[in-house]
């Protein structure tokens, strides 16, 4: 049986998936890894088909609920009337005033790291505004969906599990409370608008408004700051592909296309088979497992030109599946890329001369569980300071 140049989900394939990925469309385009008792689906119109086929493959019980597709659309249905695009709209003054404030903390410093002073904390203070989460309580929010990303990159020691298992519980208690009191004293956030949002006469229940808050604190944040993280790396090492963006300011949405398609931060998805069915010559069996491999299926030739250059004029980066497709999309996705149009174009308007760190190199950080990420930890920049 052939076999992967580079072992799956190894370090050299975390450091770069890329050239596996490419042999894996062309060798074996739905692979049985064995070690992770799942197939591995890359090309991109059988990543799309399990995508847009919720009758043939599932979620995977562990990591997404099941509902019925009916349920599931009515479901989406009311959560897009609460999280539609003017109430994403009306987000964007908040967003600019945090990035801003964000940056006033290292502009004069002349170095940063991207991540721990940027893009780890803005989404989570974005949502916290969202939330109606009070200044006071920030802090503490931050801590908690720090607490969050580090479990799920298997960064915390038996001691700091147990401090998790902590976090976890006092966040669904402050989420409980605040669930409680917008019921009491209704405001203009995100928790009262789900609570009051509705389709066909359907509404809500609590269980479901808890559940969400804590899908968007972890997704809503580290799809987020992944995609910031990657955006601002790859512009910085396709200097001629920056210089056309500060010198064209309309092809910023194209940059947050081609990083999400380049460069996405979420590796792929698991889908469970329904009923069994036969795909590229494997027979999948029903509660099989199949990973829809995003990254690989964002760089297909068969969809994409060039697909391993990085290109701000390609005409169809839109086209990539970093959000995923079909009923499960991510209705966080307008956010995301507000968050991430505004957090660029700032760090470049900022920060003169802003460029990779000479001396300290940026470093991966892979999260499987829900999302199977592929962020930066660390990402140190420097710059010129106006003084």
């Amino acid at each position: 049986m052939l076999a992967p140049p580079t072992e799956l989900f190894s370090a050299d394939f975390l450091s770069d998936p890329y050239p596996t990925f490419a042999w894996l469309r062309r060798e074996r385009p739905v692979y049985r890894c064995a070690a992770f008792e799942s197939y591995i689906v890359t090309r991109y119109d059988d990543c799309a088909s399990v995508l847009t086929d919720p009758d043939q493959f599932g979620p995977v019980p562990d990591v997404t609920p099941e509902r019925p597709t009916a349920d599931h659309v009515q479901y989406r249905h009311i959560l897009a009337r609460a999280f539609n695009a003017e109430y994403v709209a009306r987000l964007e003054p908040i967003i600019q005033g945090i990035v801003d404030r964000l940056i006033d903390e290292f502009v004069d410093r002349g170095e940063a790291d991207v991540m721990s002073d940027f893009a780890e904390r803005l989404p989570t203070l974005v949502l916290a505004e969202m939330l109606g989460i009070p200044s006071s309580a920030q802090p503490m929010f931050h801590a908690w969906a720090d607490s969050y990303t580090r479990s799920l990159a298997g960064e915390l020691s038996p001691a700091q599990r147990d401090d998790f298992l902590r976090t976890i519980r006092e966040l669904v208690g402050y989420f409980a409370y605040a669930i409680e009191e917008r019921r009491r004293h209704p405001g203009d956030d995100l928790v009262t608008r789900l609570m009051h949002a509705r389709a066909a006469d359907a509404q809500l229940s609590g269980a479901q408004i808890l559940s969400l808050c804590e899908q968007f604190m972890v997704a809503g944040r580290d799809l987020t700051t992944g995609l910031i993280g990657n955006g601002v790396r790859a512009l910085l090492i396709h200097a001629i592909q920056l210089q056309r963006l500060i010198a064209e300011a309309w092809l910023l949405e194209a940059a947050i296309e081609e990083t999400l398609r380049w460069d996405s931060p979420v590796l792929g998805q698991p889908r469970t088979v329904r009923t069994a069915c036969d795909m590229r010559g494997e027979r999948l069996l029903a509660g099989d497992i199949v990973v829809v491999m995003f990254a690989a299926a964002n760089r297909d030739p068969l969809v994409f030109s060039s697909p391993d250059v990085f290109d701000l004029y390609r005409p169809n980066a839109g086209l990539h599946l970093a959000f995923g497709r079909g009923i499960h999309f991510c209705v966080g996705a307008p956010l995301a890329r507000l968050e991430a149009r505004i957090a660029l174009h700032t760090l470049f308007a900022r920060l003169p001369h802003l460029r990779l760190s000479s001396d300290r190199p940026g470093e991966r950080r892979v999260a499987f569980a829900m999302l199977n990420l592929r962020t930066y930890g660390s990402l140190p920049v420097e710059f010129d300071t106006r003084g």
